[in-house]
């Protein structure tokens, strides 16, 4: 807590995020820099926790963090080439684990589009080992006025993201039900429906794509509410619906009658916290990280990692996706959801270049296409499903030219 901390330093402000942005730690010195006092009242979706004596405590969850601390956070590197390097480093790696195209979300900084000129130089310069996809968060005003699909085939503006609720960890997704272990708790959603109707709104009107984070499934009423309501079947733009951690059968009813993709994370069903599912969110937890049933219902599924929260490898996501062992290498998780190698595959695929407008020009081998691919040291169709994992990437091609 912040007294813990304030044994480290009572002068310089202190920052810890917690590794999945949803919650985060500060000394006194970083509370009174980002105004927040004894007496500080939150708005909706900040979390302030407090000690016995009511006292915040440094423990900030959601939108607490977003509205009073990271603006006044340092830019994480000192100059454009530091930045360069570490992104030529990064996106180096994700090249050697197979990726082509990366959509990435460019936000959660006070400057929310400042580093894709980043991207731009870098693809000027030939550098860029990947093509990209920037999302970024709509936290300000886009005085320019730029939608999804502006750049080109290396560098695109991609969907405008939007967050409703937080995440299981944090027990701040938001749930139809209480949590089974923390009774009389629902957890909470980031904007009031009004206000979050009104900025997704304006996104999906001016022509942007839109990609909502969602865990809870009284987080997805909401969204839907708001997607049925502003849609309209002359657009081409789409909602894409980040997680759907907790999906009830009458949202899927629901989904099947809009322009809506769900982008899954397979990975999750290793996290530790499936193996209590039941004792945390009860009933619900039949219904946790559903993959198959969106599928048999004929929605878009497509794969990612949300790294670098987790593990960026495809092979093991595509593994987890069929067999949905989870974190013991034992239990599988809501075994009706597994789902076949090819399915698993084509998430990663033609499913991730169709949210991305992109179906034409990459996600499957045809002629005429970009030719971006990857030569694996085995068939992966005929791979037995638990050693998928252990699939090596050999090539990996951009536009016909070897990067790794």
């Amino acid at each position: 807590n912040r007294y813990e901390l304030d044994a480290v330093s009572g002068k310089i402000p202190i920052y810890i995020m917690a590794f999945d942005g949803h919650s985060s730690l500060g000394n006194s010195a970083l509370m009174k820099l980002c105004g927040i006092t004894d007496d500080y009242k939150e708005s909706e979706g900040e979390i302030v926790e407090r000690d016995e004596n009511g006292v915040p405590n440094g423990i900030f969850k959601e939108g607490a963090i977003s509205n009073k601390i990271l603006r006044f956070c340092p830019n994480l590197y000192p100059d454009d080439s530091t930045a360069k390097q570490s992104i030529r480093e990064c996106l180096t790696e994700l090249s050697r684990l197979g990726y082509t195209t990366e959509h990435t979300i460019l936000g959660l900084w006070p400057s929310m589009l400042g580093r894709a000129r980043l991207y731009q130089e870098m693809a000027a310069e030939h550098c860029l080992p990947m093509r990209l996809n920037l999302c970024y968060c709509d936290e300000y005003e886009n005085g320019m006025n730029v939608v999804s699909g502006f750049g080109n085939e290396w560098v695109r503006l991609g969907a405008v993201k939007f967050f409703i609720d937080g995440a299981m960890s944090e027990r701040t997704a938001y749930l139809s039900e209480e949590y089974k272990d923390q009774p009389d708790w629902k957890g909470c959603i980031v904007w009031e429906p009004e206000e979050f109707e009104k900025r997704v709104t304006k996104a999906y009107m001016l022509g942007n794509d839109v990609c909502i984070h969602i865990i809870g499934d009284a987080a997805l009423d909401i969204v839907l509410d708001v997607v049925e309501k502003i849609a309209r079947p002359e657009y081409t733009n789409s909602f894409e619906l980040i997680h759907c951690a907790v999906t009830r059968p009458d949202q899927i009813e629901r989904m099947k009658k809009l322009p809506v993709i769900v982008h899954k994370q397979p990975i999750f069903i290793k996290a530790p916290a499936t193996l209590d599912g039941e004792k945390r969110i009860g009933e619900l937890n039949r219904y946790y990280h559903s993959i198959r049933s969106f599928m048999d219902a004929g929605i878009t599924v497509t794969g990612g990692t949300d790294g670098p929260l987790s593990d960026m490898s495809a092979m093991m996501a595509i593994e987890t996706a069929v067999t949905r062992v989870s974190f013991d290498n034992k239990t599988t998780v809501n075994p009706q959801e597994c789902i076949s190698i090819y399915k698993a595959v084509e998430m990663f695929t033609k499913n991730a270049a169709y949210a991305g407008h992109e179906q034409d020009i990459k996600g499957t081998l045809n002629v005429g296409k970009l030719a971006d691919m990857i030569v694996l040291d085995r068939n992966i169709f005929d791979t037995p499903k638990n050693e998928i994992h252990n699939i090596r990437v050999e090539k990996t091609y951009l536009g016909g030219e070897a990067q790794y």
